[in-house]
């Protein structure tokens, strides 16, 4: 999996229009989510502890939550429990936060570049999807899709 900016993001992630995987997860703090089971559009966002475009999108996160009350985020971190309880305790995140190595992002959901996001709706099909650095990707991704 690549940490550097890609030629070509797009082959990234599922392809548009498809369905995400109905599999269970639990996050950090042991709360169980079907993944296809979406009550709003909904965030996936993926990113790696050891990838330093995913550490400064964190902090940015906080924001995009607040200005997007609509939509819904669910972080995929490569970091473990305790890298997730500092980060919800520091950053006041409300968001489930599930471990997930960077080989099953690419297995599951063909995620091949960090910091990535695939915006889901409610069906659960993917719509959008990108690399995304910072708060203004995010606007752009979710652009078509939140404010109409």
């Amino acid at each position: 999996m690549s940490l550097t900016v890609p030629k070509n993001p797009q082959n990234s992630g599922l392809a548009i229009g498809t369905a995400i995987p109905g599999m269970k997860l639990e996050s950090w703090d042991k709360t169980s989510y079907t993944l296809s089971a979406l009550s709003s559009f909904t965030a996936f966002i993926y990113v790696s502890m050891y990838c330093t475009y995913c550490i400064d999108l964190l902090p940015q996160l906080t924001h995009v939550q607040e200005k997007h009350s609509n939509c819904s985020i669910f972080l995929f971190s490569t970091g473990d429990e305790e890298d997730h309880r500092s980060m919800v305790e520091y950053f006041q995140w409300n968001f489930p936060i599930f471990h997930m190595d960077q080989s099953d992002m690419e297995e599951y959901f063909r995620v091949k570049y960090l910091p990535f996001m695939m915006l889901i709706n409610k069906t659960g099909n993917v719509v959008s999807k990108g690399v995304i650095y910072n708060e203004r990707d995010f606007d752009h991704l979710t652009k078509k899709y939140m404010y109409n």
